[in-house]
């Protein structure tokens, strides 16, 4: 590439992210291990 010459490259963004709250990820983590844990006594482990 000469040096007049300029790369371009093609970047997309997510624009419709959304960064969930703390609050939000700790409730969810909770019920989440709550699940594993009926799960695995269910299997007898």
């Amino acid at each position: 590439m000469r040096k007049s010459e300029t790369a371009s490259f093609g970047v997309r963004v997510a624009t419709h992210c959304r960064i969930a709250e703390p609050e939000d990820l700790n409730t969810e983590a909770v019920r989440l291990a709550a699940t594993i844990k009926k799960n695995f006594e269910e299997l007898g482990i």
